[in-house]
């Protein structure tokens, strides 16, 4: 845009939606807030652009006599806002893909003292946090939600009961005790239905199953990848009845099936949650089923009812006696 610096990039074969920051060149805090959403129709992609700084994600208020400059982490040391006493500031992320925590300064004569990185997404309902400066003037930030926005306010304790409000480096930690990451890697995998007699119905083999599951404050992301599947009918006893595998012309072309998705919470929107992406791929398979084998497993799933009822009338025998609720 005319007038505007350079924002952050953004990936275009990506489908969603972000929001992001334009500065103004010429006239601090005169910046363009847009929205960019990418959807697919009839195998294009379109992506629309937005301008919403009528109705930016973030608004911070500063409502103190103090002036602060306002970034996010990790960005060009131009690319600021400065927030004057007693003003109001629409704020988006430059960076959409970036690391998304607020850094705040308080503005000096000589130089910039850093009062820390905080996080504005993952607060819920509200939140307050104490912060100090070099000279240990008091600060306190109120991070609240008001509809679709995030409203950040700067003021003096005397203005809120601060006192059970947790310090800046508590809450800047906070993403430490809030990441998970779990990854499986099984090279080869079989799995055996038996029924009651006991008499083996059918046999699965998976090989190079791969899972990877990741989560933070923010999102949630899970990757599931089969590299071949097959199951055998070994109620049949014949050398090559199988009841699943991927067809002969597909023998060597990529895995098996895939699924992966990702969970994101919105950036505006309190306790919405949304699929950034969800994809599913099986390769084409064959699947041969004949009568005696779905009688067999007809049979299997009664017998599996049944020891479900008879633990479920167990349970409750064994709770009834518990409370005394049966006379010995």
């Amino acid at each position: 845009m005319e007038d505007h610096a350079f924002s952050g990039s953004i990936q275009i074969d990506r489908l969603g939606e972000w929001n992001f920051r334009l500065r103004s060149t010429y006239r601090m805090n005169d910046n363009t807030i847009l929205n960019v959403s990418i959807r697919e129709e009839s195998n294009s992609l379109y992506i629309v652009f937005t301008d919403i700084s009528h109705a930016p994600p973030y608004r911070i208020e500063n409502l103190t006599k103090s002036k602060f400059n306002i970034a996010q982490t990790g960005s060009r040391r131009d690319d600021f806002d400065a927030l004057e006493p007693y003003t109001t500031l629409s704020f988006a992320w430059s960076q959409p893909l970036a690391k998304q925590k607020l850094k705040i300064s308080l503005c000096r004569l000589q130089t910039d003292e850093d009062l820390g990185d905080f996080y504005l997404d993952s607060i819920q309902e509200r939140e307050i946090i104490k912060i100090k400066d070099g000279e240990r003037k008091d600060f306190v930030l109120e991070i609240t939600s008001e509809k679709t926005i995030k409203v950040l306010k700067i003021m003096y304790p005397y203005m809120i009961n601060a006192e059970k409000a947790p310090d800046a480096e508590s809450h800047a930690n906070q993403d430490n005790f809030n990441y998970q990451f779990t990854k499986i890697v099984i090279e080869r995998l079989g799995i055996s239905v038996v029924n009651s007699q006991p008499r083996e119905l059918a046999y699965t083999t998976i090989s190079n199953l791969r899972v990877t599951y990741e989560s933070t404050v923010k999102h949630q992301s899970l990757s599931l990848k089969v590299g071949d599947l097959q199951m055998d009918n070994m109620v049949s006893r014949q050398y090559d009845a199988i009841l699943i595998q991927r067809q002969e012309r597909d023998k060597n072309h990529g895995d098996f099936f895939r699924l992966k998705y990702n969970l994101q919470k919105h950036q505006a929107i309190e306790n919405l949650i949304v699929f950034k992406y969800l994809t599913i791929e099986i390769v084409p398979i064959q699947l041969m089923i004949d009568g005696n084998w779905c009688d067999e497993v007809f049979l299997y799933s009664k017998d599996v009812v049944q020891l479900i009822q008879r633990h479920t009338l167990r349970k409750k025998h064994l709770e009834a006696t518990s409370y005394g609720f049966i006379d010995h």
